[in-house]
């Protein structure tokens, strides 16, 4: 790292970090079993979606070729193998961060970070659906592609699937600016804001390849309604901000504003997901109460408004029919003690 004071009013800072992430218990050593997922076998049926050429990469005989049942349901028409992988091996990031510093006067600071984050091994289970596509048109991936010996069929029975555990696949490339301001416009207020703005969220199961990266700024869900890929909750602006007035003597009271912006689901799947999941604002209140000089005492609520997370179906939730980053416990009381002796 290198932080350069170039006048009272400017200081410059940039880092480099090289980091790395060993993969959990979960993704070492959960169970493998079998179970459904989403997508077709493009081999199957009497006109195939694949030459015979391509789906011979994909382990069908000539034999089998046009003579393979469709499986029964349209959207989840294959088996998957599912579970830990314990032959993973740890995740590596490169992280670069530029910004600057500005004083202005004596009461005011800002400061601006770029930073860009790129991951590579990234641990990330291979949907299916890129799995065929990448074995039959690249002859890439195909040992994940498991048929039947006699059917060439992937739904009949279990000795038909394609793995779907997690792989060191992917890369995870990120890049945004991270903004703070702070004031004391005089001894009791102070003010405050930290936000972060996402020029780049981008996702790729197979490096190189533009058919399998996209970019999720904005999104949730499967980007341009390919089910095939999928974004996590990515709105392209979030931040925090506070004003506190303080006493300066026994109590002092600070709110806060947690803003996230809106996000646009592109997907068929979700009936309950609007098409824009609109900006979220919170709003929180603190109060401090100092005694026998060394104890204070904090009360607090959390959403004041009671606000509710936007409601979201099972192809979009991680929590509770919505969505983690959301404030998902609505109203939300607290109190803590500190003593110091």
């Amino acid at each position: 790292g290198l932080d350069w004071q170039v006048r009272d009013w400017l200081r410059l800072r940039t880092g480099y970090n090289h980091a790395v992430r060993a993969p959990n218990i979960a993704e070492f050593f959960t169970p493998q079993s079998l179970g459904l997922s989403f997508g077709n076998d493009p081999c199957e049926g009497e006109v195939p979606v694949y030459s015979f050429e391509q789906c011979a990469r994909t382990g069908v005989t000539e034999e089998q070729y046009g003579h393979i049942d469709p499986a029964p349901h349209d959207d989840w028409g294959h088996n998957a193998l599912y579970g830990g992988n314990p032959d993973l091996d740890p995740e590596q990031a490169d992280t670069l961060t530029v910004g600057l510093v500005l004083d202005v006067g004596d009461a005011m600071q800002l400061s601006f970070d770029y930073w860009d984050i790129q991951i590579e091994g990234a641990i990330e289970a291979m949907p299916t659906t890129i799995a065929f596509d990448q074995c039959a048109q690249n002859d890439n991936l195909c040992d994940l592609v498991h048929r039947s010996p006699g059917s060439g069929s992937l739904w009949r029975g279990d000795d038909g699937y394609v793995i779907g555990v997690a792989w060191n696949l992917g890369e995870l490339h990120s890049r945004g600016i991270d903004a703070a301001w702070d004031w004391s416009p005089g001894i009791n207020w102070q003010l405050g804001l930290i936000g972060t703005y996402y020029l780049k969220r981008e996702i790729s199961y197979v490096p190189n390849d533009p058919n399998t990266n996209w970019d999720c700024v904005g999104l949730a869900g499967p980007p341009g309604g390919d089910e095939s890929k999928w974004c996590p909750p990515s709105p392209a602006w979030r931040h925090t901000a506070s004003l506190t007035y303080d006493s300066n003597s026994f109590w002092a009271l600070t709110g806060r504003w947690r803003y996230f912006g809106k996000i646009t689901y592109e997907g068929e799947r979700d009936q309950i997901a609007s098409d824009s999941l609109g900006a979220q604002n919170y709003l929180d209140l603190t109060a401090t109460f100092r005694f026998m000089e060394t104890h204070d005492l904090t009360l607090g609520v959390n959403n004041i408004l009671d606000q509710e997370p936007p409601l979201v179906g099972s192809s979009l939730s991680d929590s509770a029919n919505s969505m983690n980053m959301y404030d998902l416990l609505g109203r939300f009381l607290f109190a803590n003690l500190t003593m110091r002796w």
